[in-house]
């Protein structure tokens, strides 16, 4: 890809590329390519190194090729100024929109209309907060795919809320948050494709002819942009944003912290991570199986063009509500804990303990996207009868509590001793008993609610 005279130059400069420093200049040589760009030692400086100076950044990021050549920082000859294969790196505090969007234009969210023509990066880097969407790589895909098409506020479109599975916690302390659920009501906007497993590139590349992305399962350990964190250091699970088929690469954007990559990904590197047996290298739940191919197509043509947000709101609400009341809800599955310890709670088993650190880990992450579900409520300015301001308070109590009953768990891992069965008791109680007030509110926000309706 030749830079032209209209482009910017990236903040970095990613795989293959060799950089070499002679006198006063850092030259870029693109080993792919073939081509070469030359910059000076401060400017090089000046992107490449986290420093809290934007507004001195600026005047070398946001500089046209022209000011630049112009400022003797590049050459003339714009024939032999290549970019490479990868594209830019955009770390959290240099993301920003360069359009100027009027949000109060974008959409009217009560009876919201929805522009499929195009996905808008711009669109994304108006999310200010981005690193508070840790983990949950899946939705959080599925948040910044509608953020680009043009949704206001996507996680009001989501089936939000504590649905949760007891799998085998009183022999292995296992239960699930029913990850595997769908993102969306199938029966209001059926957006998200079923699961596939398989590389299956024709199906995915006429999926993006159609300017519909696609979510695909990949290991962060063969991703090159990721060079500063995971790439051949450490492997994971994560779930990436294909937008676009190019010659022998792909248009992607990642939007997990720190990287931020949007840019381009070639065919090869792809192919290995979606491929990857994703070993384990480390004690985590994002590793230890394989990959096998993952992806899910989103068929973005599929948005109704008007939706009731505050309808669909309420009926998730009620599904959440009727989840953690049901004989195998959230609630029952406590109180059961709470009647009968689990052995492996009063006399130690490694496994246990393991696999109930992994399942309150989880739990968290699902509480801490609800709460941020209930922020955007509030954000939203038409939500307010459903009191989300009290809800996301109730999250607030029930996380501190679960970190308290986490922390004993990891002490107790770490000693292979076993947390004293009055201590588990009292703090799962404290837990059990926040959820319960916690639907009782939902509750309440419902009837109050229907009134209005």
């Amino acid at each position: 890809m030749i830079m032209n005279k209209t482009g910017h130059l990236p903040y970095r400069f990613c795989d293959h590329i060799h950089i070499q420093s002679i006198g006063n200049y850092t030259f870029y040589i693109d080993l792919f390519n073939g081509g070469y760009s030359i910059v000076s030692n401060e400017a090089h400086k000046c992107i490449t190194e986290h420093v809290a100076d934007r507004d001195g950044l600026s005047q070398y990021i946001d500089l046209t090729v022209n000011e630049l050549i112009a400022k003797h920082y590049i050459e003339p000859d714009l024939s032999k100024i290549r970019i490479g294969k990868s594209s830019l790196y955009i770390p959290k505090n240099r993301w920003e929109a360069k359009e100027k969007i009027d949000l109060l234009k974008l959409h009217d969210v009560s009876e919201h209309e929805f522009n499929m023509s195009s996905f808008n990066i711009e669109y994304v880097k108006l999310q200010k907060d981005l690193d508070i969407y840790e983990y949950l790589c899946a939705r959080n895909s599925l948040r910044v795919a509608l953020l680009g098409y043009g949704v206001k506020f996507p996680l009001l479109w989501m089936c939000n809320g504590l649905f949760l599975n007891d799998i085998d916690f009183a022999n292995k302390g296992m239960f699930s948050t029913n990850f595997s659920r769908q993102m969306l009501d199938s029966y209001i906007i059926p957006v998200v494709g079923e699961a596939r497993n398989s590389l299956d590139w024709e199906t995915i590349d006429s999926h993006l002819a159609e300017n519909s992305p696609v979510l695909v399962g990949v290991d962060v350990y063969h991703l090159p942009y990721k060079y500063n964190t995971y790439y051949h250091n450490r492997h994971g699970a994560h779930i990436i944003i294909l937008l676009e088929k190019l010659i022998d690469s792909y248009l992607i954007l990642d939007w997990c912290h720190p990287d931020y990559f949007y840019g381009e990904i070639s065919k090869e590197d792809l192919a290995t991570a979606r491929t990857s047996n994703n070993e384990k290298d480390q004690e985590s739940v994002f590793n230890g199986y394989p990959i096998e191919a993952s992806y899910q197509l989103l068929y973005m043509n599929r948005l109704p063009v008007k939706l009731d947000l505050l309808k669909h709101i309420r009926n998730n609400l009620y599904k959440s509500a009727k989840c953690m009341l049901e004989p195998t809800g959230a609630i029952a599955f406590l109180g059961k804990v709470l009647q009968n310890t689990p052995e492996w709670i009063k006399t130690y088993n490694s496994v246990g303990y393991k696999n109930a650190i992994g399942s309150f880990f989880f739990l968290d992450l699902e509480l801490k996207f609800l709460y941020l579900y209930y922020e955007e409520m509030l954000n939203s300015d038409i939500c307010n009868q459903f009191q989300p301001q009290v809800l996301m308070e109730k999250i607030v109590e029930i996380r501190s509590s679960l970190e308290q009953l986490k922390s004993k768990l990891i002490f107790a891992y770490r000693r292979n001793k076993s947390i004293h069965e009055n201590i588990w008791n009292e703090l799962l109680g404290i837990v059990s008993n926040q959820l319960g007030d916690y639907c009782e509110s939902i509750l309440r926000s419902l009837i109050t609610t229907k009134k209005g309706m």
